[in-house]
Formats: structure tokens, sequence, C-alpha cells
């Protein structure tokens, strides 16, 4: 019995972190070293638990080193900070986007891996950020420190406590990093691909080889009392959409993000927006996001009242709604394209439709969010006042996704299946996870301003279902040719012809509109469909609503 009663302690021991045995670092320069522990290839893990408890001169939320082997970004084999993650490979430097400020006094878990195709941090257990990234990792002379890098030239010395720091020289899951971050690590000296463990009731590497044994430096020293080691795993906190929104409040304001090219056929471009007087002349409210110039050049292009794509077998096309909207409230706008329909939904509700095909076409303009991709902006398509939730996505979303997250952040972005762009303007940041694509300020455009008038009233305006629709409408109308118009249905909707013509420069008039049942009255010239250098439109209207096609 007594000695089952002391193996029971034993296990208990080795399998439970506590408050005991910590890495104490007071004050710069305090850090451990563990000598030229290289890890090499394309295939990494790095993790420690730690409390911070006194923030950083200047405010710089990134630093803190909690595991270094680095100089700068030309030579880091591995860099664990707080909010991201660093490497140098044989194709260049990668680190993932800096993820939300920690709180002081509050234990936290950090992880790093690299898989050979990624860059990914984790925070408790959730993937925060990442980032594309290939190649072998570079090896450099310097050594492994816990606490402050090898140069010793700047402060980012993490100033509080750390323990359960890990190396291996593959790439955990997140299962298994989840399975262990609050917990030490049962058998050391058998985990695969394990080369350095250090929980610090002494310096010895558990892992079982000596040579990376540790040292202690400055005012460091081990086996203290953490006063707050209560963990509790929580994912980074998000500001409200209404709290840090993007101002653009004159023109040639706008935030420019890169040359995100969407490929193939599916597509969802979604924000939200809050549109301030005054507004913009003719039948635009300003371009939320533009990788555009004109109807001619459109890999996609969302506006507050429609959209446009251009597609390699469609060619251009475009739904503009009619139902107005009202200055100085907050709406949620999104574009869906999935091979066979060109979609626009405004707060969950699908407004309009029209049937499109073939691979959206690519350029190499910049998105831009505010204005026209081009630039210039001769027929002032200035969008002006607030906007915020701006996601790009290579998958056709559905209904009840949009609806799901278009009145908040939207979770884990860096797991978001298709999400290729992700901006909430408390910061710059793509927080999908790619930084070739985080932002830059134009103009007296603002970020982290508060939406003035942010109630979220999801209401519909002449909405359509996503099933079929209820009237049989021919898709081509020929000048001069007679349009029959069966199986009306009493919504309310937009859609638009292509025009084949005799004479492209004939008005479609009511002439042309041959049968229509005796449903419909006498049918007016209003709405507008882009062909071929000129502009074609009417409006046929009927009770209860009207039908533009």
């Amino acid at each position: 019995g007594t000695v089952f009663f002391f193996l029971f302690l034993f296990v208990e021991k080795a399998s439970s972190q506590t408050c005991n045995n910590w890495l104490s670092l007071p004050s710069y320069q305090s850090y451990v070293s563990v000598g030229d522990l290289d890890v090499t290839g394309d295939k990494i893990t790095v993790e420690a638990t730690f409390m911070r408890t006194t923030p950083y001169l200047g405010g710089q939320i990134w630093a803190g080193d909690l595991v270094s082997k680095h100089n700068d970004p030309s030579d880091a084999n591995y860099l664990l900070r707080p909010n991201n993650a660093e490497i140098t490979t044989t194709n260049g430097y990668f680190r993932t986007p800096e993820i939300c400020e920690i709180e002081l006094n509050k234990i936290y878990h950090a992880a790093m891996v690299y898989d050979g195709t990624t860059l990914k941090f984790y925070r408790n257990g959730f993937l925060m950020s990442s980032v594309p990234a290939t190649g072998n990792m570079f090896q450099n002379n310097f050594q492994t420190r816990i606490g402050l890098y090898d140069a010793l030239v700047h402060n980012t010395n993490l100033i509080g406590y750390i323990n359960e720091v890990r190396l291996w020289n593959v790439a955990r899951s997140q299962n298994q990093i989840k399975a262990y971050m609050n917990s030490s690590l049962p058998n050391p000296a058998t985990q695969t691909g394990l080369l350095a463990y250090y929980t610090f009731d002494n310096l010895l590497n558990k892992q079982g080889n000596t040579a990376w044994n540790g040292t202690l430096f400055g005012t460091a020293s081990i086996n203290q009392i953490n006063p707050e080691c209560l963990f509790i795993p929580d994912s980074c906190a998000v500001p409200s959409p209404c709290e840090q929104t993007l101002s653009i409040p004159t023109q040639g304001s706008k935030v420019i993000i890169g040359d995100v090219d969407v490929t193939g056929s599916k597509l969802t471009v979604e924000a939200m927006f809050n549109r301030i007087p005054p507004l913009n002349s003719g039948v635009y409210y300003g371009h939320l996001v533009s990788k555009h110039t004109d109807q001619t050049n459109v890999n996609y292009a969302l506006l507050p009242n429609g959209c446009e794509i251009t597609t390699s077998v469609s060619g251009y096309k475009a739904i503009f709604q009619d139902c107005p909207l009202e200055l100085g409230k907050t709406y949620h706008v999104a574009m869906v394209y999935d091979g066979t329909t060109l979609k626009f939904y405004r707060n969950g509700f699908l407004i309009s439709q029209v049937a499109c095909t073939g691979n959206v076409v690519n350029n190499d303009l910049l998105t831009t969010i505010g204005q026209v991709a081009r630039g210039d902006d001769p027929f002032n398509n200035q969008f002006l006042g607030y906007a915020n939730e701006v996601r790009i996505w290579q998958v056709a979303r559905t209904q009840a996704q949009i609806a799901a997250y278009m009145n908040q952040a939207l979770p884990g972005p860096a797991t978001q299946t298709g999400l290729v762009a992700y901006y909430s303007f408390n910061d710059l940041a793509n927080k999908q996870g790619n930084a070739a694509f985080n932002g830059t300020i134009s103009g007296s455009a603002a970020i982290g301003i508060t939406n003035p008038d942010c109630a979220f009233v999801p209401s519909d305006c002449n909405t359509v279902t996503e099933a079929t629709p209820g009237f049989i409408i021919p898709d081509t109308v020929c000048v001069n040719t007679p349009v029959n118009i069966s199986n009306i249905s009493m919504n309310a909707t937009s859609y638009y012809w292509n025009f084949c013509v005799a004479d492209i420069n004939q008005t479609p008039t009511g002439t042309n509109l041959g049968n229509i049942g005796g449903l419909l009255s006498q049918p007016v010239f209003m709405d507008y469909v882009f062909y071929n250098g000129n502009y074609y439109g009417f409006v046929i209207n009927h009770y209860p609503g009207k039908l533009v096609r």
C-alpha cells in the first residue's frame, strides 16, 4: 500500500501543472539559455505557458520573447511570442499577423507550428492566425533562449513567468497541442519528435539530451510560485463591429489591400456599412469593395445597392436592386457567385439574382475598400461612411452562413474554409492570416472609429427566395422581337437581360415587349443594362410590386 501511495503522488505531479516551480523573469535582462538548439527541415513546433506581469514601454503588443533563436527577420530559426510567431526559411521570412493583446497577470499557452506549407500561431489551443510558408528553416549559431533573444540589442524581455517550454522537430496537430497545454507532458523521453522540454523545478532538459540543459542569466530564477496560475482557455477577444470601424469621410479616402484575385467559379464578398451624406450623383451609393475599373474589367465589385462580376462565359453581369437605402443606417451586404447564378444579399435576405456561368475573370488591380480600384473616380463612385467586417471568399457561401455572422466578428478566421481576406478595422491586418493582403490606408480614412449609428435591424427589401423564381422569362431579348412573359410571381425583384440586337443603338420600348398576358400596365423606361458600350433598360409595372428585367 505504501509503495502504491508514493507511486500515485509521482504520477500526479508529472501530469498536472501547479502554481509551483515556474521560471521567474522579473527584470531586463532575465533569461535562460539552453544552447545552440537547431531545428532543421520544414517541420517545427514550439510551445510555452506564460504570464506577463509588466507592460512594455512604447506599447508594442508583439514584444516579449518566449522562445527565441533569432536576431532579425533575416535569420530566425524560430521565434515564439505572446501574439505571433516568426521563422526564416530558404524561401524567405514569414511572420503570422499579430492578434489581440494579452492581459497582464493572466496565464496563457502559446504555440507555433510550421508544417512545410503554413506557419500557424495558436493561443490557448485556438488557431488564431497563420500565413502560407514554404522551404527549409534557416540555421544559425545563436543560443536558444527562453525569455529574451541572443543579441540583447532591444529590450524584448518577457517580464513575468514561463513554464512548460517544448521544442519539437515535428508539426504537432491542434488536438495534440490542446491535450497537454495546461499539464505536464507525459513520458518526455519517448515523445516522437521532442527535442527539448523544460519545467522549471530545475534546469534539466527533461527530454533527456543534456547538451541542452539550461543556464540562468540576470535576475532569472527557478522554483518560483506563480501567484496567478489559474488557466482559462479563452480565445482572443475581438472588438464589436460597431466600436472599431473604418471611417471614409471624404473623396479619395480608401484602404488598399493588394491584388486579391479570386479565381474559378465560386466567390463571396461581404461588408457591413453605414452610408452617410452627401449621396453620390447617379444610381450608385459608392463602392464598398472593388477590384474593377468599369464594366469591361471586373473581377468583383460590391456596392451598397448591388454587385458586378465578369466571367469567361457570361461576360459582364450586374445586379442593382432598386429599394433605396436609408442614410445613417447600418446594413450588411453580400455578393455570391456559385457558377450558375450571381446573387445579391442585404441584411441576410436574397434581394436579387441573375443567371451567370463561367470562371471569374481576373485582373492585376489592387482590391480597394471605399473606392473604385483604378484610383481615379470620374463618376463620383466614392463610398462615404463607415465600413467593417469586409470578407472575401473563394467559395460560394450559403444564405444561412451569411446570416450567421453578418452582424458579428467571424470566429477562427485562420481556419475558415475558402476565406481569402478578412478585415475588422481595429487594425489593417488581414485576419485570415496572409500578410500579403494587409491593408494600406489613404486619404482621410481612419481605423478604430466608432460607428455612431450601428443599431442593426435585418429588414428585407423586396426579397426573393433561393427557390426557382415564380416566373418564366427568356435569358436574351432581341430588339423588335416579341418577348413572352408567363407565370409571373407577385414578388418584386430585379433581373437583367442580355441584348441580341439587329440595331444596338435602338432603345428598347414597350412596343417590343410582346404579349404579357394582360397582367402588366404600360411599361416605362427606368433601369439600366450595360452592353457593348451602351446602356439599355426599362421597368414593367405590376401590382403589388414591379419586375425589373
